[in-house]
């Protein structure tokens, strides 16, 4: 697969990302999130990929008409989808 697309995004960061973010989906807790978006209908749910204290990680946010939040930061690693602990500053692992 060498473009995956979702609500706008389109990524083309190789399989490995594809992967990730595939996996991130999944998570009852992002999906939770995105159905809370579609509901509240006033902003559009995204996922992507950005740089994030030196590597790349898969970010879950919705973007206002003026504004965009971050829901959640995440990392995948040895098939381990970790979550990113802001008052920690530690990836927390989840499923």
């Amino acid at each position: 697969m060498s473009n995956f697309q979702i609500t706008g995004f389109a990524s083309d960061a190789g399989e490995v990302n594809l992967k990730a973010m595939a996996a991130v989906l999944n998570l009852a807790e992002v999906r939770e999130f995105q159905k809370d978006v579609f509901e509240n209908s006033r902003s559009k749910f995204f996922i992507g990929t950005e740089a994030f204290g030196g590597s790349d990680v898969i970010t879950v946010f919705e973007v206002f008409p003026d504004h965009r939040t971050t829901y959640n930061r995440y990392r995948m690693q040895n098939d381990q989808v970790s979550r990113y602990d802001v008052l920690e500053d530690t990836w927390v692992k989840v499923q």
